[in-house]
């Protein structure tokens, strides 16, 4: 089985110019990103509550989601962690299953603020 690094502490948080090049306009990133903070409560809810069903198919392509929209943000280390947390359970690795969602847990704490703080200086 191969082993995925579950948090990637070298990548940045957010690369705004990074989400820039990629969206093209500031208004398109504030309009990403506040869809993005609306929708992931519930999307890491059905992670944790996936994973305590055991349900790691469903674990796997939600974190598929979830890295989806980090990496259209530029999130990039959450991006890694929900990358991580996908490959990890499509694999059907239960243990490294729940190490890779509580690094998810991290990554996502980290960039919650990261993202509201951007989403305010580019509304601004």
């Amino acid at each position: 089985m191969e082993q995925w690094v579950t948090v990637e502490h070298e990548l940045p948080i957010l690369s705004y110019d990074d989400a820039i090049g990629f969206m093209g306009t500031a208004e398109l990133f504030v309009e990403i990103g506040e869809m993005l903070l609306e929708e992931l409560p519930e999307l890491m809810d059905k992670i944790h509550s996936c994973f305590a069903a055991g349900d790691l198919l469903e674990v796997s392509r939600t974190a598929h989601r979830v890295k989806g929209n980090f990496g259209v943000i530029a999130a990039h280390e959450a991006q890694a962690a929900a990358k991580s947390l996908e490959y990890i359970a499509r694999e059907g690795d239960g243990p490294g299953s729940q190490v890779a969602v509580e690094a998810l847990d991290v990554a996502v704490e980290r960039a919650v603020p990261v993202i509201r703080e951007h989403i305010i200086q580019a509304a601004g």
